[in-house]
């Protein structure tokens, strides 16, 4: 199944990665810092808003970071019932 769109892609790489359901515990937001966006893998450009999202499960730790409308999109479909 093709990923077609943010939420798609956060939620690939938190199976991927053995982390459940995509409930962060830490969120930060700053100016882009030249990483790929987790989401659309993007470049997030230094004009740009990025948010960092800390996921942890057990001993594992997994930082993500995304582009401020990828963030949105995951989080508002992420939200939905």
């Amino acid at each position: 199944m093709p990923l077609d769109s943010p939420p798609q892609y956060v939620r690939a790489v938190l199976e991927r990665r053995g982390l459940p359901g995509g409930r962060f515990v830490r969120l930060w937001g700053g100016m882009g810092s030249a990483f790929l966006c987790e989401a659309c893998q993007r470049l997030i450009g230094p004009e740009e808003v990025e948010f960092e999202c800390e996921f942890r499960h057990g001993s594992q730790s997994l930082t993500l970071r995304l582009h401020r409308k990828c963030w949105e999109n995951w989080h508002v479909d992420d939200a939905a019932p």
